[in-house]
Protein backbone atom coordinates (compact mmCIF):
# COMPACT_ATOMS: atom_id res chain seq x y z
CA UNK A 1 0.00 0.00 0.00
CA UNK A 2 1.44 3.35 -1.03
CA UNK A 3 1.82 6.03 1.58
CA UNK A 4 0.04 9.30 0.87
CA UNK A 5 2.31 12.09 -0.28
CA UNK A 6 3.00 14.68 2.34
CA UNK A 7 3.87 18.23 1.50
CA UNK A 8 7.40 19.10 2.49
CA UNK A 9 8.58 22.64 2.77
CA UNK A 10 12.13 23.89 2.69
CA UNK A 11 13.50 25.19 5.97
CA UNK A 12 12.20 28.64 6.73
CA UNK A 13 14.72 31.43 7.16
CA UNK A 14 14.32 32.98 10.58
CA UNK A 15 15.34 36.24 12.16
CA UNK A 16 15.52 37.36 15.75
CA UNK A 17 13.31 40.19 16.90
CA UNK A 18 16.48 42.29 17.36
CA UNK A 19 17.36 41.81 13.68
CA UNK A 20 13.87 42.85 12.60
CA UNK A 21 14.04 45.88 14.90
CA UNK A 22 17.41 46.89 13.43
CA UNK A 23 16.13 46.55 9.85
CA UNK A 24 12.98 48.59 10.46
CA UNK A 25 14.38 51.16 12.86
CA UNK A 26 11.45 50.64 15.22
CA UNK A 27 11.33 49.91 18.92
CA UNK A 28 11.10 46.29 20.12
CA UNK A 29 7.94 46.98 22.13
CA UNK A 30 6.39 48.67 19.10
CA UNK A 31 6.89 45.51 17.02
CA UNK A 32 5.59 43.29 19.80
CA UNK A 33 2.50 45.50 19.85
CA UNK A 34 2.05 44.96 16.12
CA UNK A 35 2.38 41.20 16.57
CA UNK A 36 -0.38 41.35 19.17
CA UNK A 37 -2.67 43.76 17.28
CA UNK A 38 -2.35 41.90 13.98
CA UNK A 39 -2.81 38.61 15.90
CA UNK A 40 0.35 37.05 14.49
CA UNK A 41 1.81 33.95 16.15
CA UNK A 42 4.72 34.61 18.48
CA UNK A 43 8.07 33.31 17.34
CA UNK A 44 9.61 30.22 18.83
CA UNK A 45 12.65 30.95 20.96
CA UNK A 46 12.78 34.60 19.86
CA UNK A 47 13.03 33.48 16.21
CA UNK A 48 10.55 34.77 13.66
CA UNK A 49 10.06 33.78 10.02
CA UNK A 50 11.74 36.16 7.56
CA UNK A 51 8.28 36.87 6.15
CA UNK A 52 7.57 38.91 9.29
CA UNK A 53 10.20 41.40 8.16
CA UNK A 54 8.53 41.71 4.78
CA UNK A 55 5.11 42.11 6.37
CA UNK A 56 6.31 44.76 8.81
CA UNK A 57 8.10 46.65 6.03
CA UNK A 58 4.80 46.81 4.17
CA UNK A 59 3.05 48.05 7.32
CA UNK A 60 5.70 50.77 7.77
CA UNK A 61 5.33 51.90 4.14
CA UNK A 62 1.55 52.02 4.43
CA UNK A 63 1.78 54.00 7.66
CA UNK A 64 4.15 56.44 5.94
CA UNK A 65 1.51 56.79 3.23
CA UNK A 66 -0.85 58.10 5.94
CA UNK A 67 -3.03 54.98 6.12
CA UNK A 68 -4.23 54.60 9.71
CA UNK A 69 -3.13 51.53 11.63
CA UNK A 70 -6.75 50.77 12.53
CA UNK A 71 -7.58 50.49 8.81
CA UNK A 72 -4.60 48.17 8.24
CA UNK A 73 -5.73 45.91 11.07
CA UNK A 74 -9.26 45.93 9.67
CA UNK A 75 -8.00 44.94 6.22
CA UNK A 76 -5.75 42.23 7.68
CA UNK A 77 -8.71 40.78 9.59
CA UNK A 78 -10.77 40.81 6.39
CA UNK A 79 -7.98 39.04 4.51
CA UNK A 80 -7.78 36.32 7.17
CA UNK A 81 -11.55 35.80 6.92
CA UNK A 82 -11.31 35.58 3.14
CA UNK A 83 -8.58 32.94 3.41
CA UNK A 84 -10.82 30.99 5.75
CA UNK A 85 -13.79 31.23 3.38
CA UNK A 86 -11.63 30.01 0.51
CA UNK A 87 -10.62 27.04 2.68
CA UNK A 88 -6.92 27.80 2.35
CA UNK A 89 -5.02 25.43 4.60
CA UNK A 90 -2.53 27.66 6.38
CA UNK A 91 -2.00 25.28 9.29
CA UNK A 92 0.87 23.47 7.57
CA UNK A 93 2.69 26.65 6.61
CA UNK A 94 5.19 28.12 9.04
CA UNK A 95 3.89 31.65 8.52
Amino acid sequence: MARPLRATFPPVATLTLAQIVAELGRDRLYLLGWIKRFELPLGQGNRYPATYLSFFRTVVFLLLAQIPEEKLIELWTLEKKLMSLLHVDTSTLPT
